[in-house]
């Protein structure tokens, strides 16, 4: 995050985010219900890698709504876990669950769920496990820099 940029998310859309996860039953790691709001909201940053501008991230957030939810969880992951490729398929199986519950069985007889299931989820975890790790570390070093 930039020096002038203090968090990404409101505490009250962190509890917002939380009662999101609960409501889809998302995988979270264990230690995810013990974090305090201010540590959660340390951690996230909305879609995207972290030394994205945050109007780049707060389109892109805004444009996957749908699965910010999982952006969420996938954030405290990359905090919490080392294996991030493991969180990276978290975040994969979290997307699914969100799909499957607001598209249902018959996601197949609309243009958006073909969209979605064949497009937009596929495309996103394969971003992700692609480039996740390196922007992590990058804003690491950046911000060990500052």
């Amino acid at each position: 995050m930039t020096k002038i940029e203090e968090h990404f998310y409101t505490m009250q859309r962190i509890d917002a985010l939380r009662k999101t996860v609960e409501f889809y039953g998302l995988e979270v790691p264990l230690e995810f219900w013990n974090l305090s709001l201010p540590k959660l909201q340390k951690y996230c940053n909305g879609c995207g890698a972290e030394n994205w501008s945050v109007i780049k991230r707060q389109a892109l957030t805004a444009a996957l709504s749908r699965y910010e939810a999982a952006f969420f969880v996938h954030d405290i992951c990359y905090e919490l876990m080392t294996d991030r490729a493991e969180a990276d398929k978290m975040l994969l199986r979290n997307m699914r669950a969100i799909f499957r519950r607001d598209f249902g069985l018959f996601w197949w007889l609309t243009k958006r769920g073909w969209a979605e299931r064949i497009g937009i989820i596929p495309v996103v975890y394969g971003l992700v496990a692609w480039g996740g790790e390196d922007a992590y570390q990058a804003a690491r070093k950046d911000g060990d820099e500052t």
